[in-house]
């Protein structure tokens, strides 16, 4: 079954096989981002469902569409049965019926609405399950705990003068700023956070709940009246601004043979290669590796995860620093029992490393997701630090393509927020991944040098990969970020593929590709696209021109165009093109493919 487009009066919105509703929009404007149904268990993981749609009725301004939904993993058995109907009066209903199979542990189970950024710092009223109803805005800036609490129900106005509402029933619902994970939507979620959890399901155990979206009053322009043909995007690039291009490197992975790839990082121009090393219980772990990176020439920047017991281990690291010829342009400590760095790591890093820390830029913040800086705040002034670190990937929620590109869009907000309460401190991000390294909210101890088993993404040496990443960058240096550090050298999770064996490096990747046509960035300068959205555009400057990178982040073909020239590029699903501006022919940039073709 393929994507439906859905109309129920006022509303249209997007249905898809997995049973989930997606960019409901009124008049054009998107109100919800997402409505859907979530398993989560005791990890908060996300269980998928098997999903089979019993019956699907479509009409010009309304619509019901049944199906059911099978959950199973490990202990886990629940099954859910959805009916979604959109009436002509605009009024959206989402019902939810759910029983437990089998005798399980659970976090969350229930609809989930997740509301557009297009709200940010606008009015909206709160509805609460005793009637009463509180005015307030959603957060401009990441709101680092929940913003919206006891919730019945939301209502907001249109610009065009229509008020919407969104109304819960079955459970209390709260509100959480998902820009914490970088997800681009604030979410709505049933049973609050402050109740404990995981909760044990027994078999029969029952979960009834539903949405209900209107608008008032309901009219909408003829559901008939088709939208004009859509035409290319039209890139502009201003040449006469150039911005900062930050230091961009690579994470050195814990399977990386890092001196057999030397070359290949030295062709993308990685400005550093990050070592992770261990102090802690009287050992340093993974203090060889800085030998290995010595030999490749490249700085290392140098994440310290500091233990309980790290005195010996940071002295170790200290002689061995010492003794190797590596150049280190940056140190993070990092408190491997806190979310975030604290006084404690910092104090024993500066007791142990203090001559080799002297003159070289310090970063603090976390290893983990924006949300445990955002709850630690860290002033890096106020502790002798010159950045603030957070780690990202797209993954935490939601995994799904279309989700994992439209995630860059919570990147400009999380780093003015960063930079916020940094007091205007520079910005480090990294490791940026596709997926996560580890699941940090499992129980138990966590490896800070390890990963997870399901931490590889199949999509890594593909050209979606390397569209995200274009998209990524794009807005990371548009929000003028003072580091980035990327992925893995090499493998599943890198910018290098491995032989069959794992062994040896076998092939540049799309990743490499994208990476190595922007080695020689000495600066970048502002790329629109109009209308937005399915294309993006990054431009730099390189010491012999201006490079354009235009990345297609949908899987459909898109078409755009260069501002002031003829010509179309036509762009196949998630494929990056390169444009050499300065030797572009006949108003008609010719693309630079790299050896691969995996992009550009």
């Amino acid at each position: 079954m393929q994507i439906r487009q859905v109309r129920a009066g006022a509303w249209t919105a997007r249905f898809s096989p997995d049973g989930s509703l997606s960019h409901v929009r009124a008049a054009g404007v998107e109100v919800l981002r997402g409505l859907y149904a979530v398993v989560r268990d005791a990890a908060w993981g996300t269980v998928p469902g098997r999903v089979e749609i019993t019956s699907e009725v479509l009409r010009e301004d309304s619509f019901e569409i049944t199906f059911n939904s099978v959950h199973r993993a490990g202990e886990i058995e629940f099954d859910w049965a959805g009916r979604l109907t959109g009436t002509p009066d605009s009024r959206i209903e989402f019902q939810f019926s759910g029983r437990a199979r089998s005798d399980f542990l659970k976090n969350r189970i229930g609809l989930v609405a997740l509301h557009s950024l297009n709200w940010s710092g606008r009015p909206v009223t709160l509805l609460h399950p005793d009637g009463s109803t509180t005015d307030t805005v959603y957060p401009l800036q990441v709101a680092p705990h929940q913003p919206f609490l006891d919730l019945a129900g939301v209502r907001q106005r249109l610009d065009s003068g229509g008020v919407v509402e969104l109304r819960f029933e079955g459970d209390v619902f709260e509100t959480e700023d998902q820009r914490n994970w970088s997800d681009a939507s604030f979410k709505t979620y049933s049973t609050p956070l402050a109740l404990p959890f995981p909760v044990p399901m027994a078999p029969g155990d029952r979960v009834e709940q539903s949405v209900v979206l209107t608008m008032a009053p309901a009219t909408v322009p003829s559901p008939a009246a088709a939208p004009p043909p859509a035409g290319p995007a039209v890139v502009t690039v201003d040449t006469s601004v150039v911005r900062r291009w930050p230091a961009v490197g690579v994470t050195v992975g814990p399977d990386d043979d890092i001196r057999s790839v030397a070359p290949q990082l030295a062709a993308m121009g990685a400005a550093h290669l990050r070592v992770d090393v261990a102090a802690d219980g009287g050992v340093l772990r993974g203090g060889s590796r800085l030998e290995e990176v010595a030999a490749t020439g490249i700085p290392v920047e140098l994440a310290v995860h500091v233990g309980a017991d790290p005195d010996a281990g940071l002295e170790a690291l200290r002689r061995t620093i010492l003794s190797t010829s590596v150049r280190i342009a940056a140190f993070a400590i990092l408190d491997s029992t806190a979310p975030a760095t604290t006084a404690r790591a910092l104090a024993a890093a500066r007791r142990r490393l203090r001559e080799v820390l002297e003159g070289v830029p310090l970063l603090v913040g976390t290893d983990d997701n924006f949300a445990e800086l955002n709850r630690n705040r860290i002033v890096p002034g106020e502790v002798g630090a010159d950045a603030v670190l957070f780690s990202l990937n797209p993954q935490v929620h939601d995994a799904r393509s279309t989700a994992v590109m439209e995630s860059t869009e919570a990147l400009p907000a999380m780093i003015d927020t960063a930079r916020g309460f940094a007091n205007g401190a520079p910005v480090a991000v990294g490791p940026v991944t596709l997926k996560p390294r580890r699941n940090i909210y499992r129980s138990g101890a966590v490896d800070r040098l390890g990963r997870d088993d399901d931490a590889t993404d199949p999509r890594q040496e593909s050209p979606f990969a390397a569209a995200w990443l274009v998209a990524t960058l794009e807005a990371l240096v548009t929000a003028a970020v003072d580091r980035i550090t990327l992925l893995e050298a090499t493998g599943p999770r890198g910018v290098i593929a491995r032989d069959a064996s794992g062994r040896e490096a076998r092939h540049r990747t799309a990743l490499h590709s994208v990476l190595t046509q922007l080695s020689e960035a000495v600066g970048s300068m502002p790329a629109a696209v109009q209308p937005g959205g399915a294309i993006r555009a990054l431009a730099v400057r390189t010491p012999h021109n201006v490079r354009l990178l235009i990345a297609n982040t949908t899987d459909e073909q898109q078409t755009a165009r260069l501002a002031g020239r003829a010509g179309d590029l036509r762009l196949a699903p998630y494929e990056v093109r390169a444009i050499d501006l300065g030797s572009a022919e006949g108003g008609r940039g010719r693309p630079d493919n790299d050896d691969e073709g995996g992009a550009a």
